[in-house]
């Protein structure tokens, strides 16, 4: 990584999903994509190197995108990272991971 770039955390269980993701961000200069298939693969990531944001897929098998986003801010390394979260799947208001809070306001 060079002074000018930063790490950007691609986090999906779909290949297909991840392929897209990364084509449509790699043509920014100075951004270093890194991908992991999974919330455990993740938090490594984000234990391991310094990211400038997370793009976190919602639904996956075994550790879901709210159980990463959870342990990711109450970790006082990471807690400051931003996360966007990414889904393919519609979400509605009724889904009751809609209201959950990710982060408590300080």
């Amino acid at each position: 990584m060079t002074p000018s770039s930063c790490n950007v955390l691609i986090v999906d269980d779909s290949p297909e999903n991840l392929i897209a993701i990364n084509s449509m961000l790699s043509v920014l200069p100075g951004v270093n994509l890194v991908q992991a298939r999974g919330g455990e693969e993740a938090l490594a990531c984000v234990l391991n190197q310094r990211f400038a944001v997370m793009l976190l897929d919602v639904n996956m098998p075994g550790m879901d995108g709210y159980q990463v986003a959870r342990l990711v801010s109450g970790c006082p390394r990471t807690k400051y990272l931003p996360i966007v979260m990414v889904t393919a799947t519609t979400m509605t208001m009724t889904n009751p991971n809609y209201w959950k809070p990710i982060r408590r306001a300080p």
